[in-house]
């Protein structure tokens, strides 16, 4: 229903809620987000990522949650794959 007045008729411009078609696996929050890079070979901690979110040196996140932010999968993943080419050139 929500998504009817959102996208055909226009009357919710700003949804104050966000909604999620996607199930929470697709998601990841900071510490999630910090185990996929150090599973994958780059040296992170929720610590570190936590300081490079506050510098802005990471993806906005997709989804905020409670005032928690959330990335997508694919953005996750896209970071990492920007990182082991930007490491290597260093």
């Amino acid at each position: 229903m929500t998504q009817f007045f959102r996208e055909d008729t226009y009357l919710i411009q700003k949804p104050t809620f966000p909604i999620l078609r996607e199930t929470p696996d697709h998601y990841f929050n900071q510490k999630q987000f910090a185990d996929f890079l150090s599973e994958h070979g780059l040296n992170y901690d929720k610590r570190k990522l936590n300081v490079y979110y506050s510098r802005g040196k990471i993806p906005k996140a997709d989804v905020e949650l409670a005032g928690r932010p959330y990335w997508s999968k694919s953005t996750v993943e896209e970071f990492c794959e920007q990182e082991k080419v930007r490491l290597k050139k260093d």
